[in-house]
């Protein structure tokens, strides 16, 4: 089953590249060359293909997330975080697009010392006590847009007020 699911793939990607050579404006057909080859789990050409749809019509947001997804999962922090916040940039009401951010947001904060970032609320960062329970995709998306629009730190807590009985 494996392999008839990767012989699928391999004539979707043909024909994709087919198409581009046919039609080198045609950005859709960049980007599902792009989703194609995240399909069978190779990064490199998945990000140039969707840095192609984006080169081609650079208000695709849905080319930008992707692109920016990408970027995040092969560690490249920067990068991602600047195709997702044009994503933001070009679609704002999309919440998808606001979790896309929120994910390499905190990528970026972990591997720069989340922790440390944790402690600067005292100093104005944007800090969102929440009741104990989950914590939806929506508020992360709202943190994250915050975050962008701001260049704050953002953080959640799951208990108000603080256990320590101190306030940030």
């Amino acid at each position: 089953m494996a392999q008839a699911h990767a012989g699928q793939m391999d004539t979707a990607i043909a024909t994709l590249q087919r198409t581009l050579q046919l039609d080198a404006t045609n950005f859709e057909a960049a980007y599902n060359l792009g989703v194609a080859f995240l399909q069978k789990k190779q990064l490199e050409p998945a990000a140039a293909a969707f840095q192609q749809s984006v080169t081609i019509n650079p208000e695709f947001a849905r080319g930008h997330r992707a692109l920016g997804e990408t970027l995040l999962y092969q560690g490249k922090l920067d990068e991602a975080t600047a195709e997702l916040r044009r994503a933001v940039e070009l679609a704002p009401q999309e919440p998808a697009m606001h979790e896309s951010l929120a994910k390499a947001l905190t990528a970026t904060g972990l591997a720069r010392g989340a922790a440390a970032s944790m402690t600067r609320g005292a100093n104005g960062d944007i800090i969102l006590p929440l009741g104990a329970g989950e914590v939806s995709t929506t508020v992360f998306g709202a943190l994250a847009f915050a975050a962008a629009s701001t260049d704050r730190v953002c953080s959640v807590s799951t208990s108000f007020p603080p256990a320590d009985g101190v306030s940030s």
